[in-house]
């Protein structure tokens, strides 16, 4: 069952549990974050989305990760969010409890032989990779000017703590303030330290969720343009 964090006149921030996609992949589709929260505030499924299926939902969080998700209640409201998020005025943070790869999966360009002490940021562009193109991979400097492979994505990682439990190396807390698929599993697995629970990225199978959580968000009120942050 969804979380009602807050409610507010212009939007909502919710709380979506492991295994429960945000929003339909396909119409008709049910049982989403999107169909929940609807059914108490329907006004978010009126509302003209990134896609016609998607309603009021600002950004979506992987099938398998828990956490915050914020939604519009209005199109100006919409509007005024997604400005936002294009300005990179829209910041989420993230909590990970990683594992340490032993053996780095296929199709990851070299990363540093040692782990920078935190504060510090991983950037790159991504590409689709895998059957079905189910996982992204990072594309390196050099291929990426070579290719003129796309924008780059920052991934900050914050601080980072030593873990605890079978399978746990380290905690990271993570900022983001535009985000792409996969970013986070993404980029941890390519600096060595996969998620706990993550298969499609060599994470440490201890059974049980993803450990991922989308822990904070902030950004400005739509109507009042004061600042809002919410975490969990």
């Amino acid at each position: 069952m969804i979380g009602i964090v807050a409610q507010a006149p212009d939007y909502l921030v919710l709380y979506k549990p492991h295994a429960m996609h945000t929003v339909p992949l396909k119409a008709g589709e049910g049982g989403t974050l999107l169909e929940e929260a609807a059914s108490r505030f329907p006004e978010i499924a009126l509302v003209h989305g990134k896609k016609n299926i998607e309603g009021g939902i600002l950004h979506r969080l992987d099938f398998e990760t828990e956490g915050l998700v914020l939604a519009a209640r209005n199109e100006a409201a919409f509007q005024s969010l997604s400005r936002q998020q294009a300005e990179g005025l829209f910041v989420k943070e993230y909590d990970a409890v990683s594992s340490k790869q032993t053996l780095k999966p296929a199709g990851f360009p070299p990363f540093a032989a040692s782990l920078p002490p935190a504060p510090f940021t991983i950037e790159s562009a991504f590409r689709a990779y895998g059957p079905g193109r189910r996982a992204v991979r990072p594309v390196s400097e050099e291929k990426s000017k070579k290719t003129g492979a796309g924008k780059k994505y920052k991934t900050e990682v914050l601080s980072m703590s030593e873990g605890e439990g079978e399978g746990a190396e380290k905690k990271f807390h993570i900022r983001l303030t535009r985000g792409f698929r996969h970013q986070v599993r993404c980029h941890l697995a390519w600096l060595g330290f996969p998620i706990v629970n993550d298969p499609l990225y060599g994470g440490a199978n201890i059974g049980g969720a993803l450990a991922l959580k989308a822990a904070y968000i902030q950004f400005f009120d739509p109507f009042s343009g004061e600042a809002r942050e919410y975490r969990c």
